[in-house]
């Protein structure tokens, strides 16, 4: 074997092992996610996605932060509860088979909830308009779907509402 053949081979070597450990490195920096974004604004940044359950929140006077992973053996039924709101509210029955109530222990006024499969896909949003609100599952397949209660454009509550 000449002197150039072993260089080659070792150049070839050292080049699979630099570009493997890269492209792991980048690899392992990325999460898998259905859907997210992220908003920058001068009073700060805020980044959020779906296809994470909540595992930890952590808060102080000024600032909660919310840890998560996936968890696939996880139930969670209550994703989200603004702790400052007064409103008490529940979704029944879960799973539902046809249509979900939402029943709110105080005023309906502006409150407004949206359905969303968890891929992140909206599938409709309305005003409250009845309490409790019944909203129409049966002409959905069957699956998991989160429903955000919001009261002048701030969520009070999540829902994970299983369909069947």
């Amino acid at each position: 074997m000449t002197h150039n053949t072993t260089k080659h081979r070792a150049i070839k070597l050292l080049l699979t092992v630099v570009v493997t450990t890269f492209s792991t490195t980048l690899w392992a920096q990325h999460a898998v996610l259905s859907g997210g974004t992220y908003h920058q604004s001068t009073a700060g940044s805020i980044s959020w996605s779906l296809g994470e359950t909540v595992i930890n929140t952590l808060k102080s006077d000024e600032y909660i932060i919310t840890q998560g992973m996936q968890q696939s053996k996880l139930t969670v039924t209550s994703i989200f509860k603004q702790p400052n709101i007064s409103i008490s509210i529940k979704a029944y029955p879960n799973p539902t088979s046809n249509n979900v109530f939402i029943e709110v222990d105080g005023e309906i006024k502006n409150l407004r909830y949206e359905v969303y499969t968890v891929n992140g896909l909206k599938i409709t949003e309305n005003l409250f308009d009845s309490n409790p609100q019944k909203i129409v599952f049966d002409h959905l397949n069957s699956g998991i779907y989160l429903i955000r209660v919001q009261l002048e454009n701030q969520t009070i509550k999540t829902f994970r509402v299983v369909k069947t």
